[in-house]
């Protein structure tokens, strides 16, 4: 009996562990920025702007996820849910991440996913971070 308990205590425990799992996955997204020299970043999660001496830019996407298999996060990525907009508008390279403000429920939670967007950038670059409010005004 005791050994009974035991065993249901360790598969309690395991399962409790494998519902917390945390994966993790980094992207690579390569940006053209066709000649222009001003980026406006509109990307939901923290975002870190690096300046380096190459003349292209790209975007290391970091996803943190809790409580999914890395398989659902692999299905996400594919599903486009990280994917990064590029669009070209007033001689400038706007960035921005629509499918990161949709909802999405899993198992009847809501996915808890965290990400960081490391943006890459020439030296010679001009980059504005904005909140999704201010890109309106910006693109009228």
């Amino acid at each position: 009996m005791k050994r009974a308990v035991l065993f249901l205590a360790f598969l309690f425990i395991l399962g409790t562990m494998s519902a917390q799992q945390t994966v993790e996955k980094t992207l690579i997204k390569p940006v053209n920025l066709q000649g222009n020299s001003d980026i406006l970043v509109q990307l939901d999660g923290e975002v870190n702007i690096k300046k380096w001496s190459k003349e292209y830019s790209q975007i290391e996407i970091n996803i943190k996820a809790f409580g999914i298999s890395d398989q659902i996060l692999k299905s996400l990525v594919s599903a486009g849910r990280y994917d990064i907009d590029i669009e070209y508008k007033d001689n400038a390279v706007v960035l921005t991440t629509p499918d990161l403000t949709k909802s999405v429920t899993l198992r009847g939670k809501n996915l808890n996913d965290e990400v960081i967007f490391n943006v890459y950038v020439p030296e010679v670059s001009n980059v504005k971070v904005t909140e999704q409010e201010d890109m309106s005004s910006l693109n009228n």
